[in-house]
């Protein structure tokens, strides 16, 4: 007796002691198509009543026009089934078909036609349903049934080879229980009293069959036999009858013949294999189909795009030996238009036969009319096909396909014909091996001759090329020349003034110097008194110490500090400008011009650039190029300084014979002159401006300056705006216009610093006399030996000084290429071996960062250099996805817009700013958000548009900060803190409260109260008012946007999904494994910092689940827990840990999951993780609360699920999904939202039209409010770094250490049970 369970949407039958998994039968309705389906139902006339045995899904009533008038009754096993199929039935019942009597569910003699299609071969008993069939029918009803054909070629193929394999559909259904062939069906039907009217055949050939593969692998001669046999090609067979009538006797009836009007013809079959770089295998071909004896037939190949791309595509034209006519070969493209046409004219055969080609001869077309013949010698002919590579690459970004035109004119005489024409084959050889010789010892002259034309072509185009040089360089000597004839006369005139202008300055400079004498005299008084009053100024020093440290002091102090920050910093505290602290020392600059050294080596592009920015540059002081090649292996390099050092008097070059490396080069240079100060310069470096006159100008501001280094993008301790690093420009900014900022806003002021630095260094020829040149013995070719030079100086009394006024360029890396790395470590060794407290002082200055405000400055000078509006953000200081999409908006209008931050901090808040120039950041703390001086500054800085991001740890006077700055204000919901002070919306328990109402929730504020919130009214009243008052209110997801409408109805809320500040291209989405085995796990991934109310307990619970009944379920989460999460073997989990953004493509391609589970516990606005989960493709399984409904609508292979399903329904939700959709080949439905779903539509915000417009710019307020001093405001900021960070230390450590113990395996269950209000106030009162 058969019977059926239901359990959990799970059907099954079982039949005897076997158990089969219900499968639920569906076809696609296709108008025109030729199947059993479609056969049957052209046999049911208009108005028929018909009763439909097994009748699956519905796909007989569904394919017939319902405006025939045909009426359906259908009866079943599978509830499924049955729900599937009633909209296209009167009457459905579920039944057993062995079991049931039909008679007892319908009248008897009501239908004309009942249909038993594919039914009868899974009966036990198929005769006791024919003979109730009888009783149902009117007299002049008809029996339809279809059948499979158990004598299909395809079939008969696997049973010699040894297989019976039952399959879930197809002949082998593993439900069969009878089997017929047409004979068999025949008698069959007579014998149950049954006269069949016609028997029709559904063709399928057998490569397009589920036994395809195992049919290729037979002999061919095997092949060909079974395909002529009498229905070898019939798949199904589909029969009309009638009940036998008393003339029409049970033997009388003849069995109808085979259909022979489509006789079935012998076939053949092509691959086309592809190449994506690696070869040739049976994992990449694609396999058509041909039949023999066919003169003129088309087979195509379609060929998708692919991310890997085409490097080759190779034709198997047959699976035998034969003989074939190739009429043509065309690539067209996806939208059908030509890529690549081969035709067999004497070029295209001159192609194929230089392709690869194995077992096949390729002849003329002479004799075959359009068609070249292909003589397949063997049982593997196949040849590449000569596609260029531009049209492989075109195809695999857009796909397309491949359309083979052939004929086959013989099949089997043709091994006479090969024998034939082996004995032809033997005749000619040796003429062809002879004639193969004399071509290969042409091919190899001809080779000979085309490597020397090659050779001389080369030759004669480097002899135009020095011709054309030389033509330009005689037009440029021609043009000299005219220039000095016509200026020798008038510099003869000028030599005359000049002569008598010389004997007046003689007479001038006698005067001088006896002036100087006298004021040499009376520099020594000066100085005399100067060391008098030092010593009342260290006296006064030791009596100001004594004041500090009375009471009265220290108490006043705070009060005067923040005066003076309000005024622009303490005078006092303000760096003096190099020049101002030694004005009455200043040494005498002396006259000789100033020798600027670049040593060159490589580097065309790099040294043209330098040398063009030295001689453009506009300076006051003199100075003398000296260009010296240090045997450079670029003879590009080398005409371009002949060439150069031709067109300007100032520029002496010198050529060394040998290749002397920097340090020799350098000192060569510097030997030249005995009185000229130098500078050292790197040929990838350039300057701009007055930069000479600046850097000399801080060299002779102190007594004994050994060297000079500027500002520079690439410059270790003078990086900017960078500190120690390499940097671009910044953005908006070339080097002139960097440089005059520089000059402006810090002139005059230098620091020391440990160490020059070599790429631009200037150096007093009084330190080099003294000192020394650089150290050629340890240095050898390069660098340290600046370090070393500078070491040195300052053990001799000399200071190195640091010029903040100017700013270089510096490309970096030129000089010396890949051997940089291991100089630099070897010259960090010899330096520390010959100073061994360089390095203690070099860490002890990037500590200090004495020159950190000159940076600040020019931020500062930079923020009101330009005329775009400034943004202050407000947000909480716990990071995440508010902090990342504060980010995206600062990268995406970097170019429109400058960014402030405002955030809480222990005892105050925070101001930063916010560049996509990383490590270009400052930072200033205030007491509150209403502080005077936080107000007042960001007036002068010109703020007018406020966005607010979130108002966690903020007091209320933050919501006053539009009204004090006369600014506009948008505000972004991140989450749901306006609405509710849980933030989250979330209960005691961590879960979603389900927005209960008003008295909900001032029950869940007395029961989890939220310090600083006394009434929920109160709360929502005050965010109200404030929502409403917004220019906009900006929402990243409908659902959120329902929930701040709910709130503020008079709010203008917007639609603005934080995607659309950058551009996503979504892949479609789909498996990326094969089908699992039975079993094998189904590979789940989680992603993100799960909290409690993000699933963190959820996820446990499952993993456990699955570790416990040993399912075949695996969890992967890339990311961390709030807590110590278990692991195998307790739980099937893996824990990856933290991850960078940008690693998480890589990190998934590694893992290679097979879904993506979001076990979110409470809405979220917008999700960033499940953006990255888009981004990859895979299928998702995520809750149906917040924006994940919205987000995955109309997302295939997606599936929601209730948000609070417990661990036991969440494992069946994922069984089921690996059993019906990763093991079994079923395709999800694309399914919409459900209505409980849906959310009211807002209006679209469109950042890059809406976020700006009409925005207030900054244009020189900031200029105008500092009077230009923004050197005060940057001490100011940078006494404060560090200041802050200390206020509340204690907190700060004992929240380190609280998440420390939370982290730790053995306080899991314990943190587990601590309510998540209790964690999240913790947190809130440590942070603040």
């Amino acid at each position: 007796m058969a019977a059926f369970n239901v359990s959990d949407r799970c059907v099954a039958v079982q039949l005897s002691h076997y158990f089969y998994p219900v499968h639920i039968y569906e076809r696609a309705q296709v108008i025109g198509r030729h199947d059993s389906l479609a056969l049957i139902a052209r046999q049911l006339k208009d108005g028929d009543r018909v009763l439909d045995l097994g009748m699956g899904a519905g796909s007989l009533a569904r394919l017939v026009d319902r405006g025939r008038g045909i009426r359906f009754d259908g009866v079943t096993i599978n509830p499924e089934e049955q729900n599937l199929a009633a909209p296209y039935y009167e009457r459905t019942w579920i039944a057993d078909l062995e079991s049931v009597e039909l008679s007892a569910l319908t009248d008897v003699s009501t239908y004309d036609a009942v249909v038993c299609a594919d039914v009868l071969e899974h009966l036990r008993q198929p005769a006791k349903i024919l003979q109730a069939c009888q009783r149902l029918l009117k007299r002049d009803g008809r029996l339809l049934i279809s059948v499979p054909n158990v004598g299909y070629a395809g079939l008969i193929a696997e049973l010699m080879e040894g297989e019976f394999r039952y399959r879930p559909e197809g002949l082998l259904d593993q439900t069969h229980l009878r089997f017929f062939t047409r004979r068999s069906l025949m008698r069959f039907l007579t014998e149950c009293g049954w006269s069949v009217q016609s028997c029709q055949a559904v063709d399928l050939p057998v490569l397009a069959s589920e036994f395809g593969p195992d049919f290729n692998l037979l002999p061919p001669p095997v092949a060909e036999y079974l395909q002529v046999l009498g229905d070898a090609r019939t798949y199904q067979f589909v029969v009309s009858a009638t009940r036998q009538t008393a003339q029409s006797s049970p033997g009388a009836s003849e069995l109808p013949p085979a259909d022979t009007a489509t006789e079935p013809l012998a076939c053949f079959s092509l691959s086309l294999y592809w190449s994506e770089g690696h070869g040739y295998d049976e994992t990449r071909k694609s396999v058509g189909q041909g039949l023999i004896g066919c003169l003129h037939q088309a087979v195509r190949f379609e060929l998708e795009p692919r991310s890997a791309g085409y490097s080759g595509l190779r034709l198997d034209p047959a699976d035998r030996a034969g003989y074939l006519h190739l009429h043509q070969m065309e690539l067209v493209s996806s939208q059908g238009g030509s890529l690549w046409r081969w035709e067999p004219n004497p070029f295209g055969l001159a192609q194929l036969s230089k392709a690869l080609h194995h077992h096949l001869l390729i002849d003329s077309p002479s004799w075959t009319g359009s068609a070249a013949p292909l003589l397949l010698t063997g049982n593997d002919p196949w040849f590449e096909l000569p596609v260029p590579p531009p049209i492989l690459h075109s195809l695999a970004t857009q796909g397309g396909a491949l359309i083979v035109t052939l004929g086959w004119p013989v099949s089997a005489d043709y091994l006479q014909a090969v024998r034939h024409v082996e004995r032809l084959e033997f005749d000619s050889g040796r003429r062809l091996m002879e004639a193969t010789d004399r071509v290969n010892h042409l091919e190899v002259a001809l080779s000979d001759r085309e490597v020397e034309i090659s050779k001389l072509a080369v030759d004669v185009q480097a002899l135009r090329a020095r011709e054309t040089l030389l033509d330009d360089q005689l037009r440029e000597a021609k043009a000299r020349l005219r220039d000095s004839e016509q200026s020798r006369d008038e510099l003869g005139e000028k030599l005359a003034v000049l002569s008598e202008e010389t004997k007046e300055l003689r007479s001038r400079f006698n005067l001088v110097m006896g002036e100087k004498t006298a004021i040499q005299r009376e520099l020594d008084i000066k100085s005399r008194k100067i060391q008098e009053q030092m010593a009342q100024v260290q006296g006064l020093q030791s009596h100001l110490a004594r004041v500090e440290n009375t009471a009265a002091y220290r108490l006043s102090r705070p009060v005067a500090n923040w005066y003076w920050r309000l005024r622009g910093g303490h005078p006092a505290n303000r760096p003096a400008s190099a020049s101002a602290a030694f004005d009455n020392e200043r040494p005498t600059m002396p006259d000789a011009p100033i020798d600027v050294i670049v040593p060159v080596y490589r580097g065309l592009s790099d040294t043209r650039r330098c040398v063009e920015s030295v001689l453009g540059s506009r300076t006051r002081l003199p100075w003398r190029l000296i260009l010296i090649n240090d045997c450079s292996p670029e003879p590009e390099v080398t005409d371009y300084l002949r060439l150069v050092s031709r067109t300007d008097p100032r520029i002496l070059l010198l050529e060394n014979a040998e290749n002397l490396g920097f340090v020799g080069t350098v000192n060569r240079g510097m030997a030249i002159s005995s009185v000229a100060d130098v500078l050292l310069l790197n040929s990838d470096a350039a300057v701009a401006n007055d930069w000479l006159d600046r850097i000399a100008l801080c060299a002779y501001s102190r007594p004994r300056v050994a060297s000079v280094t500027p500002f520079s993008n690439n410059a270790t301790i003078c990086s900017y705006p960078r500190f120690c690093e390499d940097n671009p420009l910044p953005d908006g900014y070339d080097l002139e216009r960097l440089d005059r900022l520089f000059a402006k806003n810090l002139a005059g002021h230098a620091v020391e610093v440990p160490t020059g630095v070599g790429f631009c260094m200037f150096i007093r020829r009084a330190c080099l006399d003294e000192v020394g040149l650089f150290d050629v013995a340890n240095f050898g070719k390069g660098y340290g030996e600046e370090n070393d030079f500078c070491v040195r100086a300052t053990s001799s009394g000399w200071v190195n000084l640091h010029a903040m006024d100017t700013f270089v360029l510096h490309s970096g890396g030129t000089s010396f290429g890949s051997t940089k790395g291991p100089r630099e470590q070897q010259a960090m060794e010899t330096i520390r071996r010959l100073h061994p407290g360089y390095e203690a002082a070099v860490m002890d200055f990037v500590r200090r960062d004495p020159a950190r405000y000159g940076r600040i400055t020019v931020d500062l000078a930079r923020l009101a250099d330009h005329s775009k509006p400034i943004i202050l953000n407000v947000l909480h200081d716990r990071g995440g996805g508010t902090l990342r999409h504060v980010r995206e908006l600062v990268e995406a209008f970097k170019d429109r817009a400058s960014f402030l931050t405002l955030a809480p901090q222990p005892g105050g808040v925070l101001l930063q700013s916010e560049s996509s120039e990383r490590g270009s950041q400052w930072q200033l703390g205030f007491p509150s958000a209403g502080d005077n001086g936080l107000i007042e500054f960001l007036r002068a800085l010109g703020v007018r548009q406020v966005h607010y991001h979130h108002l966690l740890g903020h007091s209320a006077e933050v919501r006053q900060l539009p009204l004090m700055l006369e600014a506009r204000y948008d505000f972004t919901a991140h989450d749901f803190y306006t609405y509710c002070p849980q933030v989250s919306m979330v209960t005691a328990e961590g879960r979603y409260c389900g927005d209960p109402g008003l008295e909900g929730c001032r029950a869940c504020l007395r029961q989890t109260p939220v310090p600083g919130v006394e009434s929920i009214d109160d709360w929502r009243e005050t965010h109200a008012e404030f929502l409403g008052g917004a220019r906009f209110v900006l929402v990243p997801s409908h659902d959120a946007g329902a929930r701040i409408a709910k709130l503020a109805p008079s709010a203008r809320v917007r639609f603005a999904p934080h995607s659309d500040l950058y551009q996503i291209d979504l892949p479609a989405p789909s498996k990326r494994r094969r089908r699992l085995r039975d079993d094998e796990p189904l590979r789940i991934l989680v992603v993100g910092a799960l909290s409690k109310i993000k699933g963190a307990d959820l996820l446990e619970d499952v993993a456990r689940l699955a570790a416990a009944q040993k399912l075949p379920l695996d969890f992967h989460l890339i990311g961390y827990a709030y807590r110590q999460l278990l692991k195998a073997p307790k739980a099937n989990l893996t824990v990856h840990g933290a991850y960078e953004e940008s690693e998480l493509d890589t990190l998934i391609d590694w893992l290679r999951p097979d879904l993506v589970w979001f076990p979110a516990q409470c809405p979220e606005t917008y999700s960033f993780t499940l953006t990255s989960a888009l981004k990859s493709g895979l299928p998702i399984m995520a809750p149906d609360i917040g924006a994940f409904p919205e987000r995955l609508q109309h997302r295939n292979w997606t599936w929601l699920f209730r948000w609070d399903a417990g661990p036991d329904l969440t494992v069946s939700r994922l069984l089921d999904l690996r059993r019906r959709y990763f093991v079994g080949d079923a395709l999800p439905d694309v399914r919409p939202l459900s209505a409980e779903s849906k959310v009211t539509m807002f209006d679209r915000f469109d950042y890059r039209k809406d976020y700006l417009v009409d925005a207030a710019t900054s244009t020189s307020l900031g200029e105008r409010a500092f009077n230009g001093d923004f050197v005060g405001i940057a001490c100011a900021i940078a006494g404060k770094s560090g200041h802050d960070k200390a206020l509340r230390p204690y907190a700060g450590r004992l929240l380190s250490l609280v998440v420390w113990l939370r982290g730790r395996p053995w306080m899991s269950g314990l943190v587990r049970l601590i309510p998540y209000h209790l964690q999240r106030n913790v947190k809130s009162w440590l942070l603040r």
